[in-house]
Formats: structure tokens, sequence, C-alpha cells
């Protein structure tokens, strides 16, 4: 679903599903009025949709794909989330990371985000060896 779009994205989504297909790809269109157009708002809508295109069409094997109009996704990004589930994973997540510039903003986030992973892995090893030794 694109939402309050003011380039051509739907138009992309749709020569996109026309060139494929065999890729069930549902696009619609919608204008949500100002003050309701938060991203709150925005995906609970896109997500009842989708749940209720996926409880319409009984489809045990659909999937329910969203990411945001400033995202430059990678180009194995929908391949990726699709191995996941056909692995069995009932849910793929991610993160987005900024286009590189040398900005202090995106070198702050980079360090953030390694010490949170730094961090977890410790407390990780730290528990694992608690249960280890009771």
């Amino acid at each position: 679903m694109v939402n309050n779009c003011t380039d051509n994205t739907y138009l992309l989504a749709k020569e996109f599903a026309l060139q494929r297909p065999q890729f069930n790809l549902h696009i619609g269109s919608i204008n949500i009025p100002a003050p309701n157009a938060n991203i709150g708002y925005v995906r609970r809508i896109l997500m009842e949709e989708a749940c209720h295109r996926l409880s319409e069409y009984n489809s045990a094997n659909g999937m329910i794909i969203s990411t945001d109009n400033d995202t430059i996704a990678d180009k194995y990004w929908l391949g990726h989330i699709i191995n996941e589930i056909v692995n069995g994973y009932d849910a793929v997540v991610g993160r987005i990371l900024t286009n590189k510039t040398n900005d202090a903003a995106r070198i702050y986030y980079l360090r953030d985000i390694s010490y949170r992973l730094l961090l977890a892995t410790a407390t990780s090893i730290i528990e694992s060896k608690k249960k280890y030794h009771q």
C-alpha cells in the first residue's frame, strides 16, 4: 500500500507487479488526512489490510513485507526475507542503515549499534556460563 505519495512509487510498484505476474503482489494507493498521516496510524492501516488479504485468500504461505519510502533496500532484500520464511521462521526483522556519509550522527549511530551488539554478546556469554555452573 502506497500512502500520500507525491512521486511515482505507485506506478513503479505496479510496473514491477505487471512484469512479474508469478509474484503475487498487491499494490494499493491511499491518501490519509494530515492529522492521521503518522507512522503509527499508517502502519496499523497497512497491517490490517495485509492481514485481511491473507485471511481472505486463506493463505498459509502468504507473507507481509513492509518498508518505508525513505529506505533503499538491498537488491537481495526480498530474497533473504523469503529464504528465512521458507526455512521456518514466522517473522523476519532487520535494521536500516543510513546512507554513507561522514557526518557525526551516522558515526555515533554505528558506534552505538556496535556497543549494543557487544554488550548483548557479553551478556549472553555470562548468562550461559552461569547456567552451566549451577
